[in-house]
């Protein structure tokens, strides 16, 4: 019984340094793939001082990003939304465009014109946060963009399906394809949602632990009955 408990309790152990970062500030890139438009992306964050954090896209124009990996351009126009640990809207971005037209920032954090449509639709947020702690990234498909000022609002074009009518349409005409890619950073650490965040990963080592250690004065009681039998 004693073995097994300190079997599991190094099996997870093993598993927290797999999953925990080291806390050390640095940039994280996330690549994926859609079925159709209106999908959702989630990942979360842990920032453990206040700083300045840059989240963007690279797969709609291409690039290379912050970790050095070469990013292929034609992915479809990206959506980034940023909420805080209670569900609240920081900000989002849609990218930018050419030609004069609003907000006509191209080149912004390095994003990039593509060759094929000439539009610079990858999203780019770069954002003073005054509080440690997890945030919310939400990556989603051009003009479904965030419904009210909280996560819980949803987002306009949530189930619509192909709204784009492709999928993978972009705002000027242009076929692209289902793939994207975005960095953040600098942070302590991120992951998909539904990966434990450190804190959570120590407080199941913890209870891990204890009920170990219960196990054990259960097992010592039980010995100590048989003695005095």
């Amino acid at each position: 019984m004693r073995n097994r408990v300190g079997l599991r309790i190094l099996c997870l152990i093993a598993f927290l340094g797999a999953v925990t970062p080291g806390f050390s500030a640095s940039f994280f890139s996330f690549s994926g793939n859609f079925t159709q438009d209106d999908e959702h992306a989630v990942f979360t964050f842990t920032l453990g001082a206040p700083g300045t954090v840059a989240l963007q896209s690279w797969s709609y124009a291409g690039g290379v990003d912050p970790l050095a990996n070469i990013v292929s351009a034609g992915g479809f126009g990206p959506v980034l939304s940023l909420f805080d640990s209670g569900g609240d809207l920081i900000n989002f971005d849609r990218g930018g465009t050419v030609g004069g037209l609003p907000p006509n920032d191209c080149g912004t954090g390095g994003r990039g014109v593509d060759v094929v449509s000439g539009q610079c639709l990858d999203a780019y947020l770069q954002i003073s946060l005054g509080f440690a702690g997890v945030y919310t990234v939400v990556l989603t498909e051009q003009d479904n963009t965030p419904n009210g000022p909280t996560l819980a609002d949803g987002f306009a074009l949530d189930g619509t399906g192909n709204f784009t009518g492709g999928p993978f349409i972009d705002a000027g005409g242009f076929q692209r394809n289902s793939f994207y890619h975005f960095t953040v950073g600098p942070v302590d650490s991120a992951q998909p949602e539904g990966i434990p965040e450190p804190g959570t990963a120590a407080l199941a080592l913890g209870a891990l632990i204890l009920g170990g250690v219960t196990a054990r004065k259960r097992l010592w009681s039980s010995r100590v009955r048989r003695k005095s039998i």
